[in-house]
């Protein structure tokens, strides 16, 4: 199986110089939290996560503390915004190196780079790294499931 069979092909992307604002903006509507960054050739440049633009918020104990279930809430720190000059900022300022996949690998390739990478969503790119499509680890999960003798069952969409 390959990374083809179980990609998404409509991928939301953003150019180099659209803003950290554009960017958080794009991924609150489309409640995404993976952005590939692109060129003007749409080749894959960089990657901007959630935890990327969530770190302009977030205090430096945040990533020190391993287990948060002792607290309820954080109070005032839910609440908390950028500053409107870091939101200005080129997405080219925060995000990170890109990690892809190429559209024939395998999945477990891909699989792979998900998991020792730490990450949700990976880019799928073409021989020319142009992004053509996003690969989840759901998706690849859901890959590895298709040869599974699995009962059908109905799916009830009623609220």
């Amino acid at each position: 199986m390959t990374v083809r069979e179980s990609m998404k092909l409509n991928v939301i992307s953003i150019s180099t110089d659209a803003t950290l604002e554009m960017a958080a903006a794009v991924m609150r509507e489309n409640r995404i939290g993976t952005l590939p960054v692109v060129d003007h050739e749409k080749k894959l440049v960089g990657m901007l996560r959630l935890e990327n633009l969530l770190s302009l918020v977030m205090p430096d104990f945040v990533h020190l503390v391993e287990h948060f279930e002792f607290a309820h809430n954080f109070g005032s720190l839910e609440y908390a915004k950028p500053d409107p000059a870091s939101l200005k900022q080129p997405v080219q300022e925060i995000m990170e190196e890109p990690v892809s996949v190429e559209v024939d690998s395998g999945i477990l390739r891909a699989a792979a780079l998900l998991h020792f990478r730490d990450l949700r969503d990976l880019p799928v790119v073409d021989a020319e790294n142009k992004l053509v499509g996003l690969v989840s680890h759901v998706d690849l999960g859901i890959a590895l499931m298709r040869n599974w003798d699995l009962p059908q069952i109905a799916t009830d969409t009623s609220p």
